[in-house]
């Protein structure tokens, strides 16, 4: 068989291997941009929870500071019905209120005290996070463009790639060309070669008949794994 269809035939199949290679990498970097935009949300999530920590720890400050003018105002209204009570009876009762009062206000202000201290600590550590966040943020920012325009790049590769391959198949011949692709269907590597007078794929065992048409540039099927088969001339030399 002429030599030239034979090397058409593994051209095309070279081909197709370098339009593999190009999906294989397309793959790895959307995986590989994806995870930075999961990064890019993580970073965000974990920003937002750092101000809502803070939030909250203003909203409990906030929430004890009004108890405390509440019961701040209580005292001074009793203080004042003092100067108006006309019994001593009446006289002890508030006193002794204004006393219950002073208390809660002592150990609502030792509350205030701790919800001061966690907003402070909230706000610290925010504020100590911030520039931790814009230097990964950045950091990301600059890994995400350099992945996009590799995508773009290999993509660009791949599409002018797919629009050259029919002028490729165009010079095989037919029966060959319907079993590649039959098997580009099931696997990833439909053609392999003969090495020590068996697939190298499967391992499986070429018969000598089979080897004598295959050094005349045959293309076979493998009895094994029935991937298409050829012998490396050159290597067998």
């Amino acid at each position: 068989m002429s030599e030239q269809p034979f090397r058409l035939f593994l051209n095309l199949v070279q081909f197709d291997q370098g339009i593999r290679s190009l999906n294989s990498a397309i793959e790895s970097a959307q995986k590989f941009l994806d995870s930075i935009q999961k990064q890019q949300e993580q970073l965000q999530q974990t920003r937002d929870q750092l101000h809502q920590n803070v939030l909250q720890a203003k909203k409990a400050v906030d929430e004890h500071e009004l108890i405390m003018q509440e019961l701040d105002a209580k005292e001074k209204d009793k203080k004042k019905l003092l100067d108006s009570v006309t019994s001593q009876k009446e006289y002890e009762s508030i006193k002794s209120e204004i006393k219950s009062l002073q208390q809660d206000q002592q150990q609502e202000e030792e509350v205030l005290v701790q919800a001061w201290n966690v907003l402070e600590n909230m706000q610290k550590e925010e504020k100590q996070k911030k520039s931790e966040f814009q230097e990964q943020e950045i950091k990301l920012v600059e890994q995400l463009k350099e992945k996009e325009e590799e995508l773009q790049k290999l993509n660009a590769e791949r599409d002018a790639k797919r629009a050259q391959r029919t002028q490729k198949e165009k010079p095989v011949p037919e029966e060959w060309l319907q079993k590649y692709t039959m098997m580009r269907e099931r696997v990833e590597d439909p053609v392999v070669t003969v090495e020590n007078n068996s697939c190298s794929s499967c391992f499986y065992d070429v018969t000598q008949p089979d080897m004598m048409r295959l050094q005349r540039h045959a293309l076979m099927q493998c009895k094994g794994c029935y991937r298409l088969l050829y012998l490396d001339v050159q290597q067998e030399a």
